[in-house]
């Protein structure tokens, strides 16, 4: 059989095949959890503070129900993410972003000051809206849009990193959630335990 005739699975299957795997996983598994404790407002979880306790093993009923909940717990996400897919494509349909693109294309071969400062001013608009409203999910449809830096002489693997790495990195330093900005060592829960 020749690789070219290999298709991917479906999502759908690839989804189930991952439910049905851990709800079996369920029943091979023992059970365990850790101990938490509170510090600074923040829980999190003791180290070395592991302990078997009763399994839990997932039947016929939770496999079907997995994906009611997991919809329902990631509710926010996903409705997120389709509104803003959805500006994207409206932004699309009306040719508003190409038009802005190709702007800054041919402001890109006039302007020096521009050549100099795009790439950073990319990079601090993705920073900081990583770093505000904690932008992750919704940086997927800005990979396309930075890719059309290729007019202006730049390789598509930048656009990518500029967006990765600017994009989803101050994720882990959201300055919108307290949580985020301290992240207390082992040591240290050991010492408050």
């Amino acid at each position: 059989m020749k690789l070219s005739k290999l298709k991917a699975p479906n999502t759908y299957f690839i989804i189930s095949a991952v439910i049905v795997l851990v709800a079996v996983l369920t029943w091979i598994i023992p059970g365990g959890k850790y101990q938490t404790t509170v510090i600074d407002g923040r829980e999190v979880v003791l180290a070395e503070s592991f302990e078997y306790v009763a399994k839990n093993p997932q039947g016929i009923g939770d496999v079907l129900m997995a994906p009611i909940r997991g919809f329902v717990n990631a509710a926010l996400i996903i409705g997120f993410v389709l509104i803003v897919g959805g500006s994207f494509a409206i932004f699309q349909q009306t040719r508003a972003v190409d038009a802005a693109i190709m702007a800054i294309v041919k402001a890109h071969k006039t302007s020096r000051i521009l050549r100099i400062l795009l790439i950073p001013i990319i990079m601090i608009l993705f920073s900081l809206a990583g770093a505000t409203f904690g932008m992750s999910e919704q940086v997927i449809p800005e990979v396309v849009h930075v890719a059309h830096l290729a007019p202006v002489g730049r390789r598509g693997k930048l656009g990518l990193r500029l967006v990765l790495c600017h994009g989803l990195t101050p994720v882990s330093i959201d300055a919108t959630r307290p949580s985020s900005l301290t992240r207390p060592s082992a040591s240290a829960a050991r010492a408050s335990g």
